[in-house]
């Protein structure tokens, strides 16, 4: 069973602006080899920093709204742990699923 959480949804919005490309992957709960396919098909987007990569927040939260059966056209503003509606709910399953 997972963890409750206590944080509020004010601080789920102060997530990171990116992520490496490790914590992005373990959010949308892939592997990194799976996310740099995506990435080379152009479902998401990097941005480099120097010699690193990350994934943004904006990017990851377009990413998770295009995907089918999880995202805006889920949307009826109720959170459910089985259909994620938005990055932050997604953020919150991986980070509150494991206490």
């Amino acid at each position: 069973m997972p963890a409750k959480c206590n944080l509020t949804q004010r601080d789920l919005t102060l997530l990171p602006l990116r992520f490496e490309i490790r914590e992005a992957a373990q959010i949308l709960r892939m592997s990194r080899a799976q996310l740099y396919n995506r990435i080379n098909d152009g479902a998401i987007k990097p941005h480099k920093d120097g010699a690193r990569t990350y994934i943004t927040r904006v990017e990851l939260e377009r990413y998770v709204d295009g995907r089918p059966g999880w995202g805006a056209d889920k949307r009826d503003g109720a959170s459910n742990s089985q259909n994620p509606t938005k990055l932050t709910d997604v953020v919150a399953l991986r980070v509150f699923e494991h206490p």
